[in-house]
């Protein structure tokens, strides 16, 4: 069960060089996050805010594998499987995660 939703991401801008001594970031909002058969969540649609937000619920329901997804879209790939067909839902071929940024 999500009570609330949201999370903010950082990117560094695209005109910027990849420096470890200026890693100038610039704030993101993830406003929406899609998955369809992601790891234990067939399907699942969020709103997310702009500030904070919190996932609850007992142990096992996929609270960890939303942050993930989030993970996912940052850097494609996730956080805890190396390899994409871990992260499909068992019994599935494929798996989506698509997010959206804005207000």
């Amino acid at each position: 069960m999500i009570h609330s939703a949201g999370l903010t991401a950082y990117r560094r801008p695209p005109d910027r060089a990849a420096s470890l001594a200026d890693l100038s970031l610039a704030a993101v909002h993830l406003s929406h996050l899609s998955l369809f058969q992601f790891r234990n969540h067939r399907e699942a649609e969020l709103a997310l805010g702009a500030q904070v937000n919190c996932f609850t619920g007992p142990n096992g329901v996929g609270k960890t594998n939303l942050l993930d997804a989030v993970h996912y879209l940052s850097l494609s790939k996730s956080y805890f499987e190396p390899t994409d067909t871990h992260n499909v839902l068992k019994g599935e071929e494929v798996f989506m995660v698509k997010g959206h940024h804005g207000h």
